[in-house]
């Protein structure tokens, strides 16, 4: 075992070089020595041995055949043609093993060799002698006969000499055969058995690497299997390109990402599908072919799509092939994400700036009217204030309470308008009424600033179904801006309609014109923004707290329709709306719901109302106007309806 162990333990190689020397040692060996194994087994199988036996003891039997047929033709007593033909052929046959002894070179060499070729031939020289007599007629010939057999006489002694010396050549000859025949055996046996043993021997390392070959096979296959599920199951497209940008692996994601599958894939250039920040197609392999991460491309899918991509890539090295491995990851949804977050970080930061805009502008919109109202409270309470006076006082309440009130209703409306967006309750209107309706009363603040006041309409617009309220807050605060900013001047209230895309619709237009202090350039963009407020750069910045515009903005949106301004610093502004209505049929107007009642029916059955309100004061001015128009209420606390 100590050779074996140590055989063992040397390297596969070396195993296998010294078994492939034994192997190339030991069968040429045999392969020579089957050779001549072979040679000698032809030399045994043309049995020359058994030749020079049977010839010999053939040559013994021919003669004893011939003699005893030689007795038969004498004792026949009379010439027998029969019987003298059969003499004269045993007599030939006779003749013939001597030649055939006496010729054959195996023969000689045995005569030769034991001292009998002497005597072979002086048996055969006698044997010639008698040969004319066998030539003479029957009648002759058989005359002959007793002269024959005494000539045979002392000749069988000759024959057996020459038998045994033949017989023991053979003998002699066939042990050499047999001796060199085991030998050449042996030594065959010997070379077969190390070929053997190597045979074995390599058999074995041969089924040992087979089956070290075949666990890393199934390792590898296993590991294949692993890596290639790996790849399939990847959520990232893995693309791999040859040296020349040649696409030669693409997994399923890739499939997925791309929109192609992997047969079309295969062998086409890559990079034809990704295009920088730029719109130029990305130079791969990036920096020269090193591994890079992270690098933010465009990827242009079989539908013309393009997605952001997040690329990385990867070098491997295969013999003297080189290839480059290409990790995308569909990144929409993350720069969604961070969209997402960054709208909401702006809008966060929008509500803080709108916070902070609405504390700076309620705070001075609110505390201004407020003073005057408590100023002008207290001038009432002295007691000494002339009538006259006292009746311009309360007007003056009045209007500071309006205003309070105009900042606050701006106030809930937006609030109302962001958390609910805007609702529409679209009616048939008839939409010259309500411009009259709106300019009416303009034409009172107008005049009260030097201003004129004028609608510009080439002819009756008529009716429309839509939400007209809404319609007339938004022209109600753009005339009204550009009358607060615009003195000793003109506004222009322009109103067109024409045909709509649609065959029921209306285009209809609104252009509000000023030739007012105008707006800058740079606070174009913002003017529509919540609590925006442009300084005129005088004493006479008129009140408000700059939430009309971006009011007017969502109602307008949101009824399909378009608005916008065009302003030049110093030269005034025009603010237009655009709508697509659909047309109205005209409907009779200032119906009531039900007939008025007359004076006599509201004496005789007075309305009764319930007021429920918590503020006591309001409670107070409520219960003196129903006093006024004559119909009577009955109140009660928000606490006290939930009680009941």
């Amino acid at each position: 075992m100590g050779p074996w162990r140590r055989f063992l333990s040397v390297g596969v190689w070396v195993q296998s070089a010294i078994l492939g020397l034994v192997i190339l040692v030991s069968l040429p060996l045999s392969v020579q020595i089957w050779g001549e194994v072979s040679r000698k087994l032809d030399d045994l199988r043309t049995s020359q041995n058994d030749n020079v036996i049977w010839n010999l003891t053939q040559l013994e039997v021919e003669f004893l055949k011939f003699e005893r047929t030689l007795i038969l033709g004498i004792q026949e007593g009379a010439p027998d043609a029969k019987q003298l033909q059969e003499v004269r052929r045993r007599f030939n046959i006779y003749f013939s093993r001597l030649e055939t002894l006496n010729g054959g070179a195996l023969y000689q060499r045995a005569f030769e060799e034991y001292g009998t070729m002497g005597i072979l031939t002086g048996l055969r020289m006698e044997v010639a002698e008698i040969l004319p007599y066998f030539e003479l007629p029957d009648d002759e010939f058989y005359t002959k006969l007793p002269e024959i057999l005494a000539m045979q006489e002392g000749r069988e002694r000759l024959v057996r000499r020459i038998i045994a010396r033949g017989n023991q050549f053979t003998g002699v000859h066939g042990q050499a055969q047999r001796d060199d025949i085991s030998r050449l055996l042996l030594r065959l046996s010997i070379a077969s058995m190390v070929l053997f043993v190597a045979l074995g021997l390599a058999t074995i390392l041969f089924f040992r690497q087979s089956m070290g070959h075949r666990a890393r096979a199934i390792e590898h296959k296993q590991s294949s299997a692993r890596f290639a599920t790996v790849i399939s199951t990847s959520p990232d497209a893995l693309i791999v390109t040859d040296d020349a940008g040649n696409i030669v692996e693409f997994n399923r994601a890739a499939e997925r990402l791309v929109g192609i599958e992997r047969a079309r894939a295969l062998g086409n250039p890559f990079p034809r599908y990704l295009t920088d920040q730029d719109g130029e197609l990305a130079d791969l392999p990036l920096a020269n072919g090193s591994r890079i991460a992270g690098v933010q491309l465009t990827l242009q899918t079989a539908s013309s799509a393009l997605v952001p991509v997040e690329l990385s890539q990867g070098v491997a090295e295969f013999e003297t092939q080189r290839f480059y491995v290409y990790f995308l990851r569909d990144i929409s949804d993350r720069l969604a994400a961070d969209r997402a977050l960054l709208a909401s970080r702006d809008r966060a930061l929008a509500g803080e700036r709108a916070k902070s805009r609405f504390l700076a502008v309620m705070s001075h919109e609110m505390r201004t009217p407020l003073n005057g109202i408590l100023g002008l409270v207290e001038l009432l309470r002295s007691g000494d204030t002339p009538p006259e006076e006292q009746k311009r006082y309360l007007e003056l309440l009045r209007n500071s309470g309006q205003i309070l009130l105009d900042h606050v209703n701006d106030v809930l409306d937006i609030a109302q308008l962001e958390a609910d967006g805007v609702r529409l309750n679209p009616q048939p209107f008839d939409m010259d009424q309500m411009l009259a309706d709106i300019l009416g009363p303009m034409e009172v603040a107008a005049e009260a600033r030097g201003n004129h006041i004028a609608l510009d309409k080439s002819g009756p617009l008529g009716w429309f179904h839509g939400d007209g309220a809404r319609l007339r807050q938004v022209l109600t605060n753009l005339i009204g801006n550009a009358v607060k900013f615009t003195n000793e001047g003109a506004v222009i209230v322009s109103a067109v309609s024409y045909a709509g895309r649609r065959g029921d619709t209306a285009m209809v237009e609104f252009q509000i014109t000023d030739t007012g202090v105008g707006i800058a350039e740079q606070d174009v963009a913002r003017i529509f923004d919540d609590f925006v407020r442009i300084d005129r750069g005088d004493s006479q910045q008129p009140e408000g707290t700059g939430l009309g515009l971006g009011i007017a903005k969502r109602i307008v949106e949101a009824m399909g329709g378009q608005i916008g301004v065009d302003s030049i610093e110093g030269d005034g502004s025009t603010f237009w709306v655009t709508l697509e209505l659909p047309r109205a049929t005209p409907v009779q107007a200032g119906l009531a719901a039900g007939a008025a009642l007359s004076d006599q029916e509201e004496a005789e059955n007075p309305l009764k109302i319930l007021v429920v309100e918590d503020n006591a004061t309001n409670r107070l001015v409520v219960r003196d106007l129903l006093k006024w128009s004559h119909l009577f209420g009955q109140f009660c606390s928000f606490a006290k309806v939930y009680r009941v």
